[in-house]
């Protein structure tokens, strides 16, 4: 099977390329995020996040110990346009990854922020 430059298949619809473009695409409204900042704690990593649309209004945060598997959850708390959230019971000196990502429910679904690293203290 040959793949064209936008890495799919001729027949694949476009919403299945994976162009680092087509997450934005598919949602309804964007909801940029910057400046994140993970703040060690003892066994906890805090998470603040700025969102750059006031449409973003409920998500979490998703996290693991690798990129690739974002398996646990925390609810986001946002006022303001700055998502924020405690990350408790953390195994110290382990790297955790962190995503924010809207709710299902959000009108930026879809949307996701980059992705951040911290490792707990003891």
């Amino acid at each position: 099977m040959r793949l064209n430059r936008t890495n799919r298949h001729p027949s694949s619809p476009p919403y299945l390329t994976y162009h680092p473009l087509a997450t934005a695409l598919t949602t309804q409204y964007p909801c940029l995020c910057s400046a994140g900042a993970l703040t060690p704690g003892a066994s906890q990593l805090g998470v603040s996040l700025y969102l750059w649309e006031a449409t973003c209004v409920a998500g979490k945060f998703f996290y693991g110990t690798s990129k690739t598997a974002l398996i646990n959850t925390e609810d986001a708390v946002i006022v303001t346009q700055e998502a924020t959230a405690t990350i408790a019971g953390l195994t110290p000196g382990v790297k955790y990854f962190v995503q924010f990502r809207p709710d299902a429910a959000d009108p930026s679904e879809g949307a996701r922020s980059g992705i951040y690293h911290g490792r707990p203290t003891a």
